[in-house]
C-alpha cells in the first residue's frame, strides 16, 4: 500500500506583512513610484511619510515586511542602503527625542 505523504503548507505572509506591502504599494503607486524594485529613496521617502502616522518600532517593523516580500519579488534589497538605514537612524533619534521631552513635562507637572 503507497504511503501517503502531506504536502507542506505553503509559506504565506502574515495579515500585517501583506497589508504593509499593499499600502505601500498603494502608496508607491498614487505617487507615480515603482514599488518593485524600489529605489532607496523611494522606501526612505516612506519610512518619512510614515513617520507621523506610527511609532518607530512600527515603522521598522512595517519595512521588514516591505523587505521580505520585495526579496521575494527581486533580489534587489534597499532596505539595507545607507540612505535608509540613515534614515530610521533619525527617525530613531527624533522618537527617543519625543519621548524623553514627554517625560520631562510629566515631571515639571509635579
Amino acid at each position: 500500500m503507497p504511503r501517503k505523504t502531506r504536502k507542506k503548507p505553503k509559506k504565506t505572509a502574515r495579515p500585517d506583512e501583506e497589508k504593509a506591502w499593499s499600502d505601500f504599494v498603494s502608496w508607491c503607486t498614487a505617487r507615480g513610484l515603482d514599488a518593485v524594485p524600489a529605489h532607496p529613496w523611494t522606501l526612505a521617502t516612506y519610512a518619512r511619510w510614515l513617520e507621523p502616522r506610527k511609532t518607530y518600532p512600527a515603522i521598522v517593523k512595517t519595512l521588514a515586511a516591505i523587505a521580505k516580500v520585495h526579496t521575494t519579488k527581486s533580489r534587489k534589497r534597499p532596505e539595507r542602503d545607507p540612505t535608509v538605514t540613515r534614515t530610521l537612524h533619525m527617525i530613531e533619534i527624533r522618537a527617543q527625542a519625543k519621548k524623553q521631552a514627554a517625560k520631562e513635562k510629566r515631571i515639571a507637572l509635579f
